[in-house]
């Protein structure tokens, strides 16, 4: 069986015998978190100084396969009738990009989204050479060049370089999330494929699938406005944009106003496809356990990967491909096991964001 390895890299000290672990990372999160659990007195060789709220740390498998990177938040000492218990709570290396302020008051125009992140973290991390990276997957930086460019932008003191982030990433089509080194990842919705499959009997234990109608809409109608609109005010706008849900069968219409600076019905449509698929695709969420911590190759379970799901008990078909969009590696009572949340791609695609575009010539200096 595979063991949980915690390094704390300012005392150079690893940790084993772990009695509980759950580390977890998101393509809906900047950052992952964990919780792990130890009974009873440290190994001789840590001392509670070692264990402390802000102390870096890396969780492994078997001090090989990097599960994450990041700071401690919280320990806990717990005494009760029947055991004792240490608890170490905390978060990815991509934590301070949540909490803390941006130090920049503006985004020069016409800046790729990877400059624009690269700018943004430069400062974060712990010392010089382990400042927090930006990572751009593969399939992405073959089409990088072809992505809208972010417009002049001033950023407010009191926003988060997430906020902004988040907001940019949007805006070009890409995901950004945590990679297991504490890197941030810019990426396409599912532009990786897993070779390992999951299929009940094999290697999944248990599973959940959801099949709902909450949020979906048999049809979603986009009306266009624009801020120097005012003049209408009271008027009955018509939809420029009308998209369809064939899976749902009874009358639900559904309209969303687009406040845009320009007239753009591109993005509307963009937008009114986006809630027609996002709703199918949260609708459609598969939960499962898998009986380890990595794939057939040895390689621990990855984010954004495309991986073929065969459970024609939960009426998925054979080998239909969906997305790993979160991951949770868990080590209890029962041994080590992986939860892994699925979805159709589409239900991950950036909500589509248009950016007020601000002339540099009258911003403020």
């Amino acid at each position: 069986m595979n063991s949980l390895v915690v390094t704390l890299p300012e005392s150079k000290i690893s940790i084993t015998g772990w009695k509980g672990a759950r580390v977890t990372r998101s393509i809906e999160s900047c950052t992952g978190s964990f919780v792990l659990e130890m009974t009873e007195r440290f190994p001789e060789e840590v001392d509670e100084a070692s264990l402390i709220g802000g102390a870096p740390i890396q969780i492994a498998i078997d001090a090989d396969n990097l599960l994450l990177t990041g700071y401690i938040d919280t320990v806990e000492y717990i005494i009760t009738p029947h055991e004792h218990l240490v608890r170490a709570t905390g978060r990815g290396r991509c934590q301070d990009l949540i909490d803390c302020s941006a130090e920049v008051d503006r985004i020069l125009a016409n800046s790729r989204i990877d400059a624009v992140c690269r700018e943004l973290v430069k400062n974060f991390g712990e010392s010089k050479t382990q400042k927090i990276e930006v990572v751009v997957s593969a399939s992405l930086q073959a089409v990088i060049d072809e992505l809208p460019t972010i417009p002049f932008q001033l950023i407010s003191i009191t926003e988060t370089p997430w906020e902004i982030i988040e907001r940019c990433c949007r805006y070009s089509g890409v995901l950004a999330f945590e990679l297991e080194d504490g890197s941030l990842c810019l990426a396409l919705a599912g532009d990786a494929l897993g070779s390992t499959g999951l299929e009940i009997g094999k290697n999944v234990e248990s599973a959940v699938s959801v099949k709902s109608s909450l949020g979906r809409f048999s049809s979603v109608s986009g009306v266009l406005t624009n801020y120097n609109n005012a003049t209408d005010i009271g008027v009955n706008l018509l939809p420029e944009y009308t998209a369809y849900d064939p899976g749902v069968k009874r009358y639900r219409p559904k309209f969303i106003v687009s406040e845009q600076p320009s007239s753009d019905r591109t993005y509307l449509e963009r937008r009114v496809d986006w809630q027609i698929a996002r709703a199918y695709g949260m609708s459609r969420q598969v939960r499962v356990l898998v009986d380890s911590w990595t794939d057939s190759s040895g390689s621990p379970w990855y984010l954004n990967y495309q991986v073929p799901v065969t459970m024609p008990l939960l009426k998925i078909p054979e080998k239909t491909l969906l997305l790993i969009t979160e991951i949770s590696f868990i080590l209890d009572e029962n041994g080590t096991h992986t939860e892994l949340l699925l979805a159709p791609r589409q239900a991950y695609l950036p909500e589509p964001l248009v950016l007020q575009r601000i002339d540099p010539d009258i911003a403020p200096a």
